[in-house]
């Protein structure tokens, strides 16, 4: 038996590098479920954010989302308690039922089970977007059963956002907040789009995908590839199990994973009324008619789509093409500021994805006219931290390549891109030369170390905003970097 300050800890129920969660019994024998950063010194980032979760779900009064009942401090350490509805998530439902689904036609839940989760789950998440928050993490891990009680518990709020939109920028997969597999395409930072609190809805159809089939809708292990199949395939709805669901329970679930979040549902209302209408249809001994799936259910918003600008995206697209296939090409996209241009550029994240490249940015500063390379240095160091994202063996890897290519001038680069020692290790300083030379060793190495990078396999996107302020030396490098040289095997 152990005890966690006043609580008995009955059992763990999550350990993940975020945090910690127990089930415990209280002094006076409450149930109780017990969560802590899994931090023995979080950073204060760290702790605002699980502050903050604390107060969105104490906010969201429902029966359908988890109750915090205190943020507590105890021995130098934050934990959070919430009432114990005696549950079990979803994701241990569906593997413990798993061995016991007599044929693969069979649904992983059985449909009265289905329909009152996702029923509760449309009542809980309307509450949520109610009070103004995206959840960005709906997931069978994240929804709590209690099979007795025909009871669902929405729970973790620890990456819920309180704005109307978000942006998400371009990072390593591994690095995203949320759960991957149940990601919206918009929350991969990869589909020129911002998230608003249709991300959610997305999350919801994988979710019933998985509730319905057994399994995730893009069952991968690779992060991009996942990142892929959310932003340009289709999940397998040639799958036994949709092939037998009744009504248009598959068409819900179709416009729930719509790509776009103009297609999907744009209320829970809309989507709460189509469930209920597909169960009234289960009931009827006639073959029920398709159901006509709502087609105005929310609040009018704005398209996030480009208009007028084909010709550029198509003449962007082209040469991203072109490049991926072992050309080296500049384009130059003019116009005033504030005229969507960098829009216009963010269009070549789906089709970089899909070839597995890697698109890095850097800006000129009107005011730095004395710091050569600024731009350049900017864009590279966003390159290092997507490889320290990436696990050791491949960061090894990518070591190895610098290592035998840049030879002795890889201390340069380390002196010009500091980060860079974290993936390489210690290395030899490079000698102090006049400018004049320092300048054309910089010129021989700069070009080596980007075609490591810019390779058949992993083609490099490099976006330089605000060029009418660049500077005379970073000029004459992208010139360089424009000299066919041949890919680095």
């Amino acid at each position: 038996m152990s005890f966690l300050f006043d609580h008995e800890i009955i059992e763990q129920l999550h350990d993940s590098a975020r945090s910690l969660v127990y089930r415990a019994r209280a002094a006076d024998g409450t149930a109780l479920i017990v969560k802590l950063p899994n931090q023995e010194f979080p950073s204060f980032q760290q702790l605002a954010q699980f502050k903050r979760e604390y107060a969105i779900a104490r906010r969201c009064r429902h029966p359908g989302v988890v109750h915090p009942l205190a943020l507590q401090f105890h021995g130098g350490r934050w934990m959070m308690i919430h009432e114990d509805v005696g549950g079990v998530s979803l994701d241990r439902v569906l593997h413990a039922r798993a061995p016991a689904r007599q044929a693969p036609s069979q649904p992983a839940l059985a449909l009265d089970d289905f329909f009152d989760i996702a029923l509760q789950l449309c009542a809980a998440l309307e509450e949520v977007h109610r009070h103004g928050v995206i959840h960005k993490d709906i997931n069978p891990s994240n929804l709590v059963w209690n099979d007795e009680r025909r009871l669902l518990q929405l729970i973790d709020f620890g990456i819920a956002c309180e704005l109307p939109q978000e942006d998400q920028g371009i990072v390593h997969p591994r690095a995203l907040e949320g759960t991957l597999r149940y990601m919206a395409p918009e929350q991969t930072g990869r589909m020129n789009r911002r998230v608003d609190y249709r991300a959610d809805f997305y999350s919801l159809g994988a979710t019933f995908y998985a509730l319905l089939v057994g399994t995730a809708p893009f069952d991968t292990r690779d992060e991009m590839e996942l990142v892929h199949c959310h932003i340009a395939r289709s999940p397998d709805w040639t799958h036994p199990v949709l092939a037998g669901l009744p009504g248009s329970l598959l068409a819900i679930v179709q416009r729930l994973l719509e790509k776009n979040a103009e297609q999907r549902y744009q209320s829970v209302q809309g989507l709460r009324s189509d469930l209920q209408a597909c169960r009234a249809g289960m009931a009827t001994p006639a073959p029920a008619q398709p159901l006509a799936l709502s087609a105005h259910d929310g609040r009018f918003l704005v398209p996030q789509t480009l208009h007028g600008r084909e010709d550029a995206i198509a003449a962007l697209l082209a040469a991203f093409k072109r490049s991926a296939e072992g050309g080296r090409e500049m384009l130059l996209v003019a116009g005033y500021s504030g005229i969507g241009k960098s829009a216009v550029v963010n269009e070549v994240h789906r089709p970089i994805v899909a070839r597995r490249g890697c698109f890095i940015a850097g800006k000129f500063d009107q005011f730095q006219h004395d710091v050569p390379y600024a731009s350049l240095i900017q864009a590279f160091q966003g390159l290092v931290n997507q490889l320290l994202a990436e696990p050791e063996d491949v960061l090894q890897r990518w070591a190895g390549k610098l290592r035998s290519v840049l030879g002795s001038g890889l201390g340069v680069m380390v002196e010009l891109i500091p980060q860079l020692a974290l993936v390489v290790g210690p290395t030899e300083a490079a000698p102090v030369l006049a400018p004049e030379q320092a300048r054309l060793r910089l010129s021989r190495v700069f070009p080596r170390f980007v075609d490591v990078f810019a390779t058949l396999d992993h083609p490099l996107v490099l976006f330089l905003d605000d060029l009418q302020w660049a500077d005379a030396a970073t000029l004459r490098m992208i010139e360089l970097l424009m000299v066919p040289r041949g890919f680095v095997a």
